[in-house]
């Protein structure tokens, strides 16, 4: 995960933002650069203009080799380096299957390593995540 230290700049306010952002129901801002606009959650602070697959890039810059994700229960450890370069493998198998930019994909599954670098691809990839939470009762009821 993305630690709470990763700082972004806002491009409207200079201020350093903490990562990750959370995105919610809130009001909607004006963009200075279109005429599109984007929900931002409660607070002051404008959201940023990065992608995800630059937040990851930007993150390897600044903390390569520091850690940047632990699932204990998996016993993985990755640096922010080894995130960005297998975030970048499977975001290009997902373009080599014949996935293109603005696509759905699905993950069903638990909270795991394989799913969080999913999640990072899909936005590498230009794609678009769609995420059902896996639960055994769900699974249930699904099945």
């Amino acid at each position: 995960m993305l630690r709470n230290t990763l700082n972004a700049v806002s491009l409207a306010s200079k201020r350093p933002l903490p990562l990750p952002l959370s995105f919610g129901i809130g009001r909607r801002h004006q963009s200075s650069a279109s005429d599109q606009s984007y929900v931002c959650g409660p607070g002051d602070r404008p959201l940023i203009s990065l992608t995800v697959g630059q937040v990851v890039d930007e993150a390897d810059r600044r903390f390569g080799g520091r850690e940047g994700f632990v699932s204990v229960h998996q016993g993985v450890r990755k640096t922010f380096s080894e995130l960005r370069q297998e975030t970048e493998k499977l975001a290009a198998g997902f373009l080599s299957l014949g996935l293109k930019k603005g696509e759905r994909i699905g993950i069903w599954g638990p909270n795991t390593y394989e799913w969080y670098i999913t999640q990072l691809a899909a936005g590498k990839a230009g794609l678009i995540l769609v995420i059902h939470t896996y639960n055994r009762i769900s699974m249930t009821n699904t099945l």
